[in-house]
């Protein structure tokens, strides 16, 4: 998910109770700062919240599999209304909000993204009425907030209080262009993988938004977003999911967590990773350029086959995990050149004997930690889609400031190896994931 911000006029309208909002999806655009009146819908836009903002820093931890992590359920579940030739898939999880009757709401978890939203009840929209919405005044804990994490208080002799509202741009590589806007921003208590007194709980920063467009939202199969990004992409510390995991509570997790995505369903671990999950050692690499808040890594080389594509940039390229994205995202030039080598590769070719695609290697080179590079390696199988042995790689459209030679690392990175993201190490993890159970093996809850 990717954002780039643009801010309008201003005006005033009468007081009373309202919030702020802000998210990322792929290619954002994010206005904040109006002044309303509570829960009239009409705001305006008075400031912009910068896309670098810096959240304060909290100390580091390394990642560890010593301490029991947090585990929560995934479910895959298969996508509908993708164009042609997409077979794109959502890995979903439950969310509980409020009390004292939490409102169970189904989520995926976004790497590429550092919000939390949510629709709002106030959302009438069908993108909106054909998912669970959040209702804020049927819970006891809601509280309106700025976008800085602050509740909203009227000045003492003023007629108008500020709040923040937005317009989002997305762009998805698989679904399609659409936007959400809403001007709701909420401090509330969120229970993950299960309510008060099973799950995880904390106090969170989330955006409600009041309008979502059909494209790309009603073919969702999920009703909100959790973004796990870095803390550069969140507005303040607490809508930052992991940094409020991390602080938030009397038992603080350390800053890390495993991602397993696999056939049916997968696993979240929240403060550290699941050891269980994997069948060979971790490799480490750096995450560069944290001040972006992607979790991305240097590419030294891309190969199909015996076939080496240069970085037009001659520097190499940059990979970026993004968890909803299906297959590999990969920037126009590269693009070309990869689709020409596997061509020559007889990679579209027609399924084996077996019913296995067929076609070359594709492994990128990435630099490790101490600089020693780590390979990892997708065969056919792993990057096409089984139903026509197509290659899950699309060319990808970013704005001019993420540069050329960016590929977008998602599911089909993801399934082929348990990945570990220390944010407090600034690193990523890659392990080839163990031959067991998938999420079925995991303890079930309401959905």
């Amino acid at each position: 998910d990717f954002m780039e911000a643009v801010s309008t006029p201003s005006s005033a309208t009468t007081a009373g109770r309202s919030s702020r909002s802000v998210v990322l999806a792929l290619l954002l655009a994010i206005f904040l700062g109006a002044q309303g009146t509570p829960d009239s819908g009409t705001s305006d836009i008075s400031s912009l919240l910068a896309l670098g903002f810096q959240a304060k820093s909290v100390g580091s931890r390394n990642a560890t599999s010593k301490a029991e992590p947090f585990l929560i359920r995934l479910r895959r579940i298969q996508g509908t209304g993708q164009p042609e030739g997409f077979q794109g898939s959502f890995y979903v999880a439950s969310l509980y909000l409020g009390s004292p009757r939490p409102q169970h709401l189904r989520v995926s978890f976004d790497t590429a993204s550092g919000q939390v939203v949510v629709p709002s009840s106030r959302c009438h929209s069908l993108a909106c009425s054909e998912h669970r919405r959040f209702a804020p005044r049927a819970s006891s804990t809601a509280q309106d907030i700025n976008g800085d994490g602050r509740p909203l208080q009227l000045t003492p002799g003023a007629k108008t209080i500020k709040r923040d509202a937005i317009s989002i741009g997305v762009t998805s590589l698989e679904w399609g262009s659409g936007r959400i806007s809403g001007d709701l921003l909420y401090e509330e208590q969120a229970c993950f993988g299960g309510p008060a007194g099973h799950g995880r709980c904390i106090a969170l920063g989330l955006v409600g938004a009041t309008e979502m467009s059909d494209v790309p939202f009603r073919a969702a199969a999920y009703d909100g977003t959790v973004g796990l990004g870095l803390a550069a992409l969140s507005s303040s510390p607490l809508f930052h999911a992991l940094t409020r995991l991390e602080s938030g509570t009397s038992t603080p997790l350390p800053r890390s967590f495993g991602l397993y995505l696999g056939a049916t369903g997968g696993e979240l671990a929240l403060g550290g990773f699941n050891a269980k999950r994997l069948a060979s050692p971790l490799l480490w690499a750096p995450v560069i350029r944290p001040e972006d808040g992607y979790w991305q890594v240097a590419i030294r080389a891309v190969r199909v086959g015996n076939t080496t594509l240069a970085c037009s940039q001659g520097s190499g390229c940059r990979g970026i995990i993004d968890s909803l994205v299906s297959g590999f995202g990969i920037s126009s030039s590269l693009h070309t050149r990869m689709l020409r080598a596997l061509r020559s590769s007889e990679a579209e070719s027609n399924n084996a004997s077996d019913g296995r695609c067929q076609g070359p290697a594709l492994s990128i080179e990435v630099e490790g930690v101490a600089a020693a590079p780590v390979v990892l390696t997708w065969g056919s199988e792993d990057y096409s889609d089984p139903s026509d042995c197509l290659p899950r790689i699309v060319s990808s459209t970013l704005p001019e400031d993420f540069g050329d030679d960016v590929i977008i690392l998602g599911q089909a990175f993801l399934q082929r190896y348990y990945t570990v993201f220390d944010w407090g190490s600034r690193r990523l993890g890659f392990g080839l994931p163990a031959a067991a159970a998938d999420a079925s093996s995991l303890r079930s809850e309401p959905w």
